[in-house]
């Protein structure tokens, strides 16, 4: 995590600590496995985003109660389940600069581990205590597989319309993202205004934050993410630069860059060769500005928060997740 995020988040450092130990408490079953994929997949360097805004949530509308620690790790278990299940289907070989759990423990045991993981999210759920926020929780899950397959469904699909990857960027990312932020509220007993200005901001920062993921995929290095650049293209997603590009861009090269992310050869230079094509264009630029008015959204919709220290770093946080470099 970057220094000026770290210094910008102090206010729940203590708390993410908790949710830390929470999650290796989940975790803890007689079955080695479970606990050293999480572990590991836990351990490649995220940013612990979702856990984060379900802490600044809560404090934004009353207080971080145990209750609210949990939560929070209910949220990023969620997420890491989904990440072990994506790396298996992407035939993944690294997470963030290290290798993918599929890669050590194989499919098999992999996928079982991301199942375990949903099913205790479920169990926990499940209790009294708990149950008002399983809707929640649940629909978001439910959004984020109907987004794995609409990825799917629109993998190298040339024609892929900028509210196709809209839809889906909303139901892969920016749903879990706006349930972190309700479950904060909700277990810090806001109010069902607050509730829902969270959630609105926290969908709006959710899909600022996948095109700036994606963005990245285009402009970044191997260093800085931990893939290699281009993924996106070689898996055959077609993402929002790519999306603008193929709009604008003269015919012949329109048609080239048609031929490179439709062929599922690639190589370092055809990788450099549909970078160039995107630069060329206004793709990147686009796409930044896209994100940008995401972020103002999200901003906008913490107005019928009270003024606080928290509401501003909530506001700095949107406004981060389009200026970061990993």
């Amino acid at each position: 995590m970057p220094l000026e995020l770290i210094e910008l988040l102090r206010p729940v450092q203590a708390d993410l600590r908790a949710v830390e130990e929470e999650i290796a408490r989940l975790i803890d079953t007689p079955v080695p496995i479970i606990r050293e994929v999480t572990l590991h997949t836990l351990g490649a360097g995220g940013k612990r985003l979702r856990p984060t805004l379900t802490l600044l949530s809560a404090k934004a509308v009353g207080n971080v109660t145990p209750q609210v620690i949990t939560l929070a790790s209910l949220v990023e278990l969620t997420h890491t389940a989904t990440l072990i299940h994506d790396d298996v289907v992407d035939h993944a070989e690294m997470r963030r600069g290290r290798r993918a759990a599929n890669v050590l423990w194989g499919n098999e045991a992999t996928v079982l581990v991301g199942d375990y993981i949903y099913s205790q999210v479920v169990f926990i759920l499940s209790h009294d205590e708990f149950k008002p926020f399983m809707y929640t929780l649940a629909r978001a899950t439910n959004r984020m597989c109907a987004g794995e397959l609409l990825e799917i469904e629109l993998r190298r699909k040339l024609t892929t319309t900028e509210a196709e990857y809209k839809q889906l960027i909303q139901y892969k990312t920016a749903e879990l993202i706006s349930a972190a932020c309700q479950l904060g509220a909700l277990g810090a007993r806001g109010k069902a205004a607050e509730v829902r200005a969270l959630g609105d901001y926290g969908l709006h920062t959710g899909m600022a934050f996948q095109i700036a993921d994606d963005l990245l995929d285009v402009v970044s290095d191997r260093q800085k993410i931990g893939k290699p650049v281009g993924h996106d293209a070689r898996e055959g997603k077609i993402t929002l630069p790519y999306i603008r590009t193929l709009a604008v861009a003269e015919p012949a090269d329109r048609m080239r860059l048609e031929q490179l992310l439709g062929s599922e050869d690639w190589d370092n230079a055809a990788m450099e060769e549909v970078t160039a094509i995107v630069r060329r264009y206004d793709g990147i630029a686009y796409s930044q500005q896209v994100a940008r008015e995401y972020v103002h959204a999200a901003q906008r919709a913490l107005a019928p928060l009270r003024p606080s220290p928290i509401k501003d770093i909530l506001h700095a946080v949107a406004e981060f997740v389009v200026v970061r470099e990993t």
